[in-house]
């Protein structure tokens, strides 16, 4: 759920007619909520930075042609990568590429998003390709229809 901090901000960013991103529901896990805990970006070496949230991964490569995104961590990290991107001074909106590791909910749920976003390609291997499209894992990835349902996300 979106906090009364960012329904504020998008209200006001509406009102002087901003275009305000759309981003997904978020997934509800055990984990979920200390993962997506904020962590402050920083740069990792060179033209690379750290974007993500505490507990899962998310790193912008910049370039000035264009950036790359790898991982997209939960769909409710989503504003937290885009805000972190935007505290390092780039725009989200310059993001050409944007790469899936693998397609877990906790690596590809806010890929949707931040596609809507920056209009990126997205890359990944055939199977994950086929998996962000459908917004579920692969059928090697999940071990029953439980799994399936459970590990859903945007696709």
């Amino acid at each position: 759920m979106l906090s009364v901090r960012a329904f504020i901000l998008a209200g006001a960013l509406l009102f002087l007619g901003a275009r305000v991103p759309s981003f997904d529901l978020p997934h509800h896990c055990g984990g979920c909520d200390a993962w997506n805990a904020p962590r402050e970006p920083f740069r990792i070496f060179g033209n690379s930075y750290f974007v993500g949230p505490a507990g899962l991964g998310s790193v912008l490569i910049t370039s000035p042609r264009g950036h790359i995104l790898l991982d997209g961590a939960l769909p409710q990290s989503a504003p937290l990568i885009d805000a972190n991107i935007r505290k390092l001074g780039f725009r989200t909106e310059d993001i050409r590429l944007i790469v899936n590791s693998h397609a877990h909910y906790d690596h590809a749920g806010g890929i949707a998003a931040l596609q809507r976003i920056s209009k990126a390609t997205v890359a990944a291997s055939a199977a994950g390709a086929r998996a962000l499209q459908d917004g579920a894992p692969t059928p090697t990835i999940r071990s029953s229809a439980s799994d399936a349902r459970r590990m859903r996300f945007p696709p």
